[in-house]
């Protein structure tokens, strides 16, 4: 999904980041805690952060992966009730913290309220697609649906760089409701057709088109094996 930087006027990021109060967090620091209620919003300026969502099962899902040029927590905000996932550190994150009123004259002299409102509710409806779409999917259509979804380019990634999806398997499993041997199996299939890498704590992204094609579930857009030599 496209970031907030992006759908700001030339000089909307500069002025929101020129807004609130700085503040760093470390890798692994709660930003943002499910069900609790803040009068602020984070402008993330560099690293990236996990959203992840605990249900009453205690089981994990991991919604999104954000990245520098992206606001967290409006939605909470615009509901006016408590935030409804979790938001972690990945790397660490320079940030800014903004309150309600600081955030809403922003926008209102950039004259982006509609801009912003529209960013806030296309995110909440992919969630709820999310949730609702990947139990009815195949497992190999999960997996790929899940990996591009969670695909965040670091700011200084070049062209020629993999995509990075920084999850274990384990945590990948957990998010696409798979067995971790189960998703061993379809991350080993994709690994030898030359299209991902598995790290540890991570899973490299080679060939986003080909996720894209593959994904759509027409089995003429999936490429051969990759042969040894």
């Amino acid at each position: 999904m496209t970031d907030l930087k992006s759908l700001l006027p030339e000089n909307g990021w500069a002025r929101l980041a020129g807004t609130g109060t700085a503040k760093t967090f470390s890798p692994r620091e709660i930003l943002l805690r499910q069900g609790y209620v803040d009068d602020h919003l984070i402008l993330l300026l560099h690293g990236r952060v996990k959203v992840t969502w605990l249900g009453a099962d205690g089981n994990e899902i991991v919604l999104a992966i954000r990245g520098s040029g992206d606001l967290i927590g409006e939605i909470a905000l615009l509901s006016g009730q408590g935030h409804s996932a979790n938001v972690s550190a990945i790397d660490r994150c320079a940030t800014r913290l903004i309150s309600s009123g600081e955030f809403n004259d922003a926008i209102r002299e950039l004259d982006c309220e509609k801009a912003v409102m529209h960013h806030a509710l296309s995110r909440l409806h992919e969630n709820e697609i999310f949730r609702a779409e990947l139990p009815t999917l195949p497992a190999e259509q999960r997996v790929l649906r899940t990996l591009l979804r969670l695909a965040v380019s670091p700011a200084a990634r070049r062209r020629a760089d993999p995509v990075e999806v920084p999850l274990d398997q384990a945590e990948f499993g957990r998010t696409v409701g798979l067995s971790r041997g189960h998703v061993s199996t379809d991350l080993g299939k994709l690994r030898s057709l030359g299209l991902i890498e598995t790290c540890r704590g991570r899973i490299l992204i080679h060939d986003m088109d080909a996720l894209r094609r593959m994904s759509s579930g027409n089995p003429a857009d999936s490429p051969s094996p990759v042969s040894d030599p």
